[in-house]
């Protein structure tokens, strides 16, 4: 068989002398012997074309430079701090840290012991103010003093306004008995005073007839001074009669003064007392607005759509200090953004503006996408990993940072999750790691970095 595909090389092969020749040698020697393929003589060339390429596109091609971090979401409206306004015993409480709740939602409640008891008390004391000045106000404006239903006060203030009136009343008539006595007095006088007067123009009469008379020696000087005498009785007694008549009016005076002083003293009194009544009510209506907002945070509500963050240190039964911390909320239905810490050694190439792709720990970035954001600002100082541990400085990266870092915070720009599970939504707490991309680089240039530096700063320790 050989020698027929001999046979038939040496009519086709124009080496197929040498070919005859190598079947009596060695299989070495004859594969040594036997001519590389064309293709097989181009390899190196692609090879070092390939070689050449792989150089020249490493200084040429960029990839990016990327400083990561851990970090999560957070609201951009800050944390709601729940705290009681007065010490409180803890009744109940109905939520759990991490829970969902909804505006309105009853989150805890306290006894409302010491805030029903001065809520009461408080409007006690509305309730008498107020009654205190509609009978006030029903004096002053003359009218009859209606009571309420709705206060029980009013039963107080419509005695006293009985008793009021009648002291009132009483006081006026007096006034008015004295007044209208005087009037009569001062009738009388110039009554009179009218008599009196009449007479003495008879007794002028009588005594000028008997002067004539005594004259005309027909009277006696006798009947003369008689009739002097009388008239001079008729002036006295018109005389009195006009001091009793101007009497009477000085005191019908001074009595009307004396009235209306004691009017206007009587409506002046009940001016202060309405005054000092209302200085007295709008405190008592002030504490009494308090009492009511303390009795309403008794029942502890979610102020907005929020998740409850954390819990403070107490339990049902604990007494709570005023502004002691006893609920944290996180709102919900607010623009997100992210805060991410930094190491330190990598914070001095992160810029506001830096474009950033935040991946959700939850959801695996090549399956599900991730949220383009930007970097908004970067924390102007450190902070300390035992400040995390006292609670001075929030934990966002969930584990102790190693070292010395920084905070950055990332605006969210675009959202561009994709095929989410059902449900899913994105709220404040959900962890995430940050690339943030600070330039371009080739990665010549990247190998040279992790070189150059042993060459220039190896070798050079003293021992």
């Amino acid at each position: 068989m050989a020698r027929q595909l001999l046979s038939s090389r040496k009519a086709t092969d124009p080496q197929g002398d040498a070919l005859a020749v190598l079947e009596f040698q060695s299989p070495t020697s004859a594969l040594i012997a036997t001519p590389v393929p064309r293709s097989a003589r181009s390899v190196p060339i692609w090879i070092g074309v390939a070689v050449v390429a792989s150089i020249v596109a490493a200084s040429v091609i960029k990839i990016d430079k990327v400083v990561t971090g851990q970090g999560k979401l957070v609201s951009t409206q800050p944390t709601t701090l729940i705290q009681p306004l007065d010490t409180s015993i803890v009744r109940a409480i109905y939520v759990q840290p991490g829970q969902r709740v909804k505006q309105g939602d009853l989150l805890a409640e306290l006894d409302p012991t010491f805030a029903s008891a001065n809520l009461k008390a408080d409007q006690e004391q509305v309730d008498s103010y107020s009654a205190q000045i509609a009978r006030i106000e029903a004096q002053l404006a003359d009218k009859p003093y209606v009571p309420s239903t709705a206060n029980s006060n009013t039963a107080l203030q419509l005695e006293t306004y009985n008793q009021l009136q009648a002291q009132y009343t009483a006081g006026v008539a007096n006034f008015d008995q004295q007044i209208e006595s005087l009037k009569a007095q001062l009738a009388q006088a110039e009554s009179d005073m009218r008599q009196y007067a009449q007479r003495l123009e008879l007794a002028n009469s009588v005594e000028a007839m008997r002067k004539q008379l005594q004259k005309m020696q027909v009277g006696s000087r006798l009947d003369s001074l008689s009739a002097a005498d009388n008239r001079l009785s008729m002036a006295g007694q018109l005389a009195d009669a006009q001091a009793s008549a101007n009497k009477a009016v000085g005191d019908i005076a001074s009595i009307q003064a004396q009235r209306d002083t004691y009017i206007q003293q009587w409506y002046s009194n009940l001016s202060q007392q309405m005054q000092q009544a209302r200085n007295y009510l709008a405190p008592a209506q002030q504490s009494l607005t308090k009492d009511l907002r303390m009795h309403q945070l008794v029942m502890i509500k979610a102020p907005t759509d929020s998740i409850v963050l954390n819990l403070g240190q107490a339990s049902v039964g604990s007494v709570l200090q005023a502004g002691q911390q006893f609920i944290n909320l996180t709102p919900l239905n607010t623009p997100l953004e992210a805060d991410v810490d930094l190491s330190g050694q990598d914070t001095g190439y992160v810029n506001a503006g830096d474009k950033v792709d935040l991946k959700l720990t939850s959801l695996p970035y090549m399956q599900y996408g991730a949220l383009k954001g930007v970097v908004e600002y970067v924390s102007s100082d450190s902070f300390d990993p035992q400040q995390v541990q006292a609670g001075s400085v929030s934990d966002v990266a969930g584990t102790a940072p190693q070292g010395l870092f920084y905070r950055a915070r990332i605006r969210i720009l675009q959202n561009e999750l994709h095929n989410v599970p059902p449900g899913f939504q994105l709220s404040p707490g959900m962890p995430l790691a940050a690339d943030i991309k600070i330039g371009k680089r080739t990665v010549t240039g990247y190998m040279l970095k992790r070189v150059l530096p042993a060459f220039t700063e190896g070798m050079r320790e003293p021992n």
